[in-house]
């Protein structure tokens, strides 16, 4: 093989790692987004878990809240049962344009 042979080579050779160079960049730009894309779901989402969090927590504190209430007023009732039917009936005598 002569020089000529080995210098065609050598360019179609660099022309093919200069074209996987380019098929590697615009891989790599592609995977880039979709990472970008992901990291923003992802974000969302775990945005959206911390509301639910927040939100089930609060559930979670009215609810204890209403029970203690209830055990109170079961409480109230056993021992003074009176007070309980007076509320009630107060509060059903009370006029309409109270209500």
């Amino acid at each position: 093989m002569n020089k000529e042979h080995y210098l065609t080579e050598l360019e179609a050779l660099q022309a093919m790692i200069a074209e996987e160079r380019l098929a590697h960049q615009r891989t790599k730009r592609v995977l880039e987004t979709r990472l970008s894309a992901s990291n923003a779901l992802l974000g969302e989402a775990l945005d959206r878990q911390d509301t639910a969090e927040a939100r089930l927590s609060a559930l979670a504190a009215e609810n204890r809240t209403l029970k203690r209430r209830l055990e109170l007023e079961h409480t109230l009732e056993a021992i003074m049962p009176w007070a309980t039917q007076r509320q009630q009936a107060s509060s059903s005598s009370m006029p309409l344009f109270f209500c």
